[in-house]
């Protein structure tokens, strides 16, 4: 398996990458976006960037250009965003209460301390969380949709029979001081005290930003899937906090904009339908969080080159249209527009059931037919029973992967759970998958964006034996891997050995894990078959020229820089490998009768692994001037690059003789073949099997 990082499929789909990533970093989510007037044409100014110019041809427009505008996020504003709005306008008392300990004072960048979370951009103090945890309380700073703060009760999380109601609480502070949650926590200390006296509830604080405070905002469904999915939350009973409301002395039928009904569009009173939670006065909002995908609106973004007139003006503007006009125009995903939508692309949609969780698969109608087995790829995209417009969103968000899908070339399944333990579920539904629909189990790929490009990640860990390729779209390429991960096993040895003041090369420390066995559940083939296990076994010597220039190399170098390795020799370096091998060979090489080395080079394949040991002959001839040192013996490689002279790996064996590698008596043998077929003969012949 390899990842792509932020890259994609093909080069159709590269592209589609790189529009996403710009897409997302612009657009906000349905309740974020930036309304205007109905009937313009034009964009108006993100808040906090009014003076901003733009170098938009404002003629280039195309059908349906008005949508960006005309009546913006119409149909996407959910039922309760009015009182999100309302609340995070009027709350008083939001000033940071939290008292910065000394061991934070005086810190301008926080990356590398261990209490810093670089993802939430928070700092978790032990003497604030310790006492929660005390409590029975378990507290998780979060990121995904916007930051959180989780407060849920051990006695919640480990009852697997019973779900818990969902208390939300917004609280509007500074996003850029990195002791928001604990602030959050600090301030709600008397809400944490109930939770965990009841043990019946979970909490979720919304951080808004004090500059994003009265644009809408509210339930996520994010913050939802997490705490169903995470924290045996019931999205069938989602409070809201309404606090604010009777500190104010104000009604909530009151609330401008707010359009309260039933299913039915039957009028409801907000105001007699609040409930108690303890002492806490709380609105259910189940069913009045979900709204039908907009479209029409765009957000701001921390990029002050970000020029959203020139975006839509655009091409990209164009493209993106598409799907925004077929959000805006859909019906819920049971409507039958949406399947004649997909019927008229060539594409057969169906919705599966897995343990109480909805897939959603498309396949190219011809594939059906024949039978023709196309890669798969799987959109980790929400597709939960309560939200009815969840095709629609998913093919806004991923129209080149549909259009893609009714040019035959793949199918598609939407799937996403909010944890990598509960994503497992997705092997189980492509497994499931398999067995009906026209799929190339050998390319398997899966992708994702934002919180579901890390889960993206995660599935792609977790399960090499299935993913072909992975796409994380909208975050950081080379992120820390998850514990479980191989890359964790290897970085956990450098930094054991970093603390402890030791060093080891290379080779060294995959001896080490080798030995500790954290590896074998992911062996892949037998292990008698392995040559790193041999070599491990023997402990037999190793050169590894080049490592840096390897992935662990970069893993390696981003421990460094973020102080998680303090001493950047911890790995022994190439120079130390040359200056080992040289004293190696000076002791241990023996001028034969015949006037011959005792030791032979024997080279599979070419490059760095090469050339890197082979020059320590004249390096100690030229450069020590121990001339009494013997050539190499023989020199034997094999090769199935092109005969290139001068070239690491292609270079003919008499081109040896002028470096002072060789004489030109040496014996020299080159084999141009395959070296996984030849080399296991040579060795069989020489051990005399």
């Amino acid at each position: 398996m390899r990842s792509l990082g932020n890259s994609a499929l093909r080069p159709a789909s590269a592209a589609l990458a790189l529009i996403l990533t710009a897409i997302f970093a612009g657009f906000a989510g349905p309740t974020g976006r930036a309304q205007t007037a109905a009937g313009s044409t034009t964009l108006g100014p993100i808040p906090g960037t009014e003076a901003r110019t733009t170098n938009a041809y404002k003629y280039f427009t195309y059908p349906n250009f008005d949508l960006w505008t005309a009546g913006a996020g119409a149909g996407s504003q959910t039922k309760a965003a009015p009182i999100a709005t309302w609340v995070t306008t009027h709350q008083k008392d939001t000033h940071p209460e939290y008292v910065v300990k000394d061991k934070y004072k005086g810190i301008a960048n926080f990356v590398g301390n261990p209490d810093y979370n670089w993802k939430t951009e928070s700092i978790a103090d032990p003497d604030v969380t310790g006492p929660l945890a005390r409590m029975g309380l378990q507290v998780d700073i979060r990121e995904g949709g916007g930051f959180f703060v989780v407060v849920a009760p051990q006695k919640a999380l480990a009852d697997k029979t019973n779900r818990v109601p969902i208390l939300f609480v917004p609280y509007v502070l500074d996003k850029k001081d990195v002791f928001w949650a604990m602030d959050t926590l600090v301030h709600f200390r008397k809400y944490n005290e109930l939770c965990a006296q009841r043990g019946d509830f979970i909490i979720i604080y919304l951080l808004v930003e004090k500059s994003s405070a009265g644009r809408g905002g509210g339930v996520s469904s994010t913050f939802i899937d997490t705490a169903y999915d995470a924290y045996r939350g019931d999205y069938k009973k989602l409070y809201f906090d309404m606090s604010v409301f009777a500190e104010n002395n104000a009604k909530v039928a009151d609330v401008p904009g707010l359009n309260w009904t039933d299913d039915n569009g039957a009028k409801l009173d907000p105001d007699a339908a609040i409930e108690h939670i303890g002492f806490i006065p709380a609105l259910n909002v189940a069913g009045k969080w979900q709204g039908k995908p907009g479209g029409g609106g765009i957000g701001g973004t921390g990029n002050a080159y970000f020029d959203p007139q020139r975006l839509l003006h655009s091409m990209l503007g164009q493209h993106l249209m598409e799907g925004v006009s077929f959000s805006r125009s859909a019906g819920k995903d049971g409507d039958p527009s949406v399947k004649a939508h997909f019927d008229e692309m060539g594409l057969v949609f169906s919705q599966h059931d897995y343990q109480g969780e909805r897939w959603i698969i498309f396949s190219p109608k011809q594939a059906v037919e024949e039978n023709k087995k196309i890669p798969l790829v799987l959109i980790l995209e929400e597709v939960n029973y309560d939200d009815e417009y969840a095709i629609s969103d998913a093919y806004s968000s991923y129209l080149d992967y549909f259009k893609l899908a009714a040019e035959g070339e793949i199918n598609i399944l939407l799937f996403a759970r909010e944890t990598p333990e509960s994503m497992d579920h997705a092997y189980d539904v492509i497994k499931e998958a398999e067995k009906t629909f026209p799929i190339d189990t050998s390319r398997i790929y899966v992708t994702g964006h934002s919180h579901n490009g890390h889960l993206t990640r995660d599935f792609a860990y977790r399960h090499p034996d299935m993913v072909a390729a992975a796409a994380p779209l909208g975050n950081s390429s080379g992120l820390a891997a998850p514990a479980y991960s191989h890359e964790a096993v290897v970085a956990d040895e450098w930094t054991k050995a970093d603390r402890a003041g030791e060093r080891y090369f290379p080779h060294e420390f995959m001896y080490k894990i080798l030995r500790g066995g954290k590896l074998k559940p992911s062996y892949q083939i037998d292990p008698k078959h392995s040559w790193m296990l041999a070599a491990c076994e023997k402990n037999l010597p190793m050169i590894v020229p080049g490592w840096e220039d390897a992935t662990l190399g970069n893993m390696y170098a981003g421990r460094v820089i973020t102080g998680e390795i303090k001493n950047v020799h911890t790995v022994r370096t190439g120079i130390e490998y040359m200056t080992v091998l040289a004293e190696w060979y000076t002791k241990t090489a023996k001028r034969l009768r015949t006037g011959e080395g005792s030791i032979g080079f024997f080279q599979i394949g070419g490059g760095i692994a090469g050339d890197f040991p082979i020059c320590v002959v004249p390096m100690l001839h030229q450069d020590l001037q121990r001339t009494g040192v013997p050539l190499w013996g023989y020199f034997a490689q094999i090769s199935d690059s092109t005969t290139s002279y001068g070239s690491y790996s292609g270079a003919v064996p008499n081109e040896k003789i002028t470096w002072g590698k060789l004489s030109a008596n040496t014996p020299k043998f080159i084999i141009e073949s395959d070296a996984t077929i030849v080399a296991p003969l040579i060795f069989s012949w020489v051990l005399g099997k």
